[in-house]
């Protein structure tokens, strides 16, 4: 089911709720199944002082998708390595995995007011809330609760619920929308350990740390890079099949040592937007299902750096993939982002659109022709990145995905009129040099090089 948390300001005047009731292990495991439009998987989750560990075969950005692989989230930031690799961890800017953020989420009610209070959470919410007979689920006795959309939306549209009564898990949820189930998750075991789990919570001290910009698929290639020459091979297989009226005006600069060639995508895609309001049709098939839990969220302070944010995600109802928004205090400075994630795992970094006027949407459709390609490469013994993008029709640092982009600066070089400097500092530290040729705009991404290593670098994209 397409799912919109967010987290809601629950007025004092109407109940003075308690947090507290639930019982709080010292370490948890658990596998979980999950359904959600005809697609069905599972998943093992670990949790442990503040710390999730997630078994997923999720995509991240695209790459990766269907091979097992550990998704550490904790307050040292968020973290994957391959199942079979642990050798290598990766840092990303969020989870790809929420689902288990949200199964271990304890309701933000006490079990004395879901169980007895109910009148004061209907009206925290501005939902019917009914209860049911307890039931059992995975050896848990559960409380029962079923929350209407609207009063009158018994058996069409509404969320059942199989709460804990001891700690306040959500054992089982099932979604519903026009009498139709359309998400359902269930613990099938679940174990509570008075020890640490005899797994690795957070990446190994020896791990070799990628972070940077770049495909996943780096993870496959430490310590042993793709030969330098099947970057010019993929570059001119790029060359040989866009339809941009530009011929060869894709390049494969000679990228030297340290750092070794990972991968290159292309992506050419006709953007169709249209905006127009709101019909009543679409306005009754809209999803807002409040939770009992808060939104997920995360907090964390990169290694090394000055900043901490909070991350917290909302599922999009619209078809639209999931919008996350990151809340960033940068050397004081609070700062708010919103990254935009589609269907196809790729994301979008954006300020907060929601002050923008209604006078500039339009009921024409727009096209717009984007060329992009990124290529991204890795020092194999340090973990240091980089990633270049050359593109047409639009902002090459928009492809750069797990990064925001914090401040930019002119950057002083005759080599490169107009250049940018922008400077990443969540999740990691790292430095974006971007200019322009004729039509064809670029991108150099890197972490732990110096601006004027960046443009020598640059310097050989002619």
């Amino acid at each position: 089911m397409k799912v919109w948390l967010s987290t809601l300001a629950v007025l004092a005047s109407a109940l003075a709720l308690a947090q507290g009731g639930w019982k709080k292990p010292e370490a948890i495991v658990a596998e979980v199944s999950e359904w959600r439009q005809d697609s069905a998987r599972s998943f093992q989750v670990y949790s442990h002082s503040g710390a999730l560990r997630v078994s997923t075969t999720i995509g991240v950005n695209g790459a990766l998708e269907g091979m097992p692989r550990i998704e550490s989230i904790s307050p040292k930031g968020v973290f994957t390595w391959l199942e079979d690799k642990p050798g290598v961890a990766m840092q990303l800017l969020t989870p790809t995995a929420w689902e288990p953020m949200e199964f271990l989420a304890v309701p933000r009610f006490s079990r004395a007011d879901l169980e007895f209070h109910l009148a004061g959470i209907e009206r925290a919410l501005g939902k019917k809330v009914l209860a049911g007979a307890h039931e059992t689920i995975a050896g848990r006795e559960c409380l029962v609760l079923t929350i209407l959309d609207r009063p009158t939306s018994l058996n069409q549209d509404y969320q059942k619920l199989w709460i804990d009564r001891e700690t306040g898990i959500a054992m089982k949820i099932e979604e519903f929308f026009r009498g139709q189930m359309t998400y359902s998750r269930r613990v099938t075991s679940i174990d509570f350990l008075s020890e640490p789990p005899n797994v690795d919570m957070l990446p190994r001290p020896e791990a070799i740390m990628v972070r940077g910009p770049v495909s996943a698929n780096a993870l496959l290639r430490i310590p042993t890079p793709r030969p330098a020459s099947e970057f010019a091979e993929e570059i001119a297989r790029f060359n040989a099949t866009t339809k941009s009226d530009e011929k060869n005006w894709l390049i494969a600069p000679a990228i030297s040592s340290p750092f070794g060639y990972v991968h290159s995508s292309y992506r050419e895609p006709v953007v169709m937007a249209q905006r127009s309001p709101r019909s009543n049709q679409n306005e009754q098939s809209r999803r807002e299902t409040v939770s009992l839990f808060d939104a997920p969220t995360m907090i964390s302070s990169p290694s090394g750096g000055t900043a901490q944010f909070v991350v917290s995600v909302s599922r999009s109802d619209d078809g639209g993939g999931r919008e996350i928004q990151v809340q960033a205090e940068i050397n004081g400075e609070r700062r708010e982002f919103i990254v935009r994630q589609g269907e196809d795992g790729r994301g979008l970094t954006f300020p907060p659109t929601s002050g923008q006027s209604q006078s500039t949407q339009s009921n024409e459709p727009v096209s717009v022709r984007m060329y992009v390609a990124k290529s991204d490469f890795v020092d194999p013994k340090t973990g240091r990145t980089l990633a270049l993008v050359q593109a047409q029709g639009v902002a090459p640092e928009n492809y750069l995905d797990g990064i925001l982009l914090t401040r930019s600066s002119n950057f002083d070089d005759t080599r490169f009129p107009s250049a940018r400097l922008f400077f990443v500092e969540i999740p990691y530290e790292a430095l974006v040099l971007t200019w322009q040729k004729g039509k064809v705009r670029y991108a150099i991404a890197a972490t732990g090089l110096t601006a004027s290593e960046l443009a020598d670098i640059a310097a050989r994209v002619k």
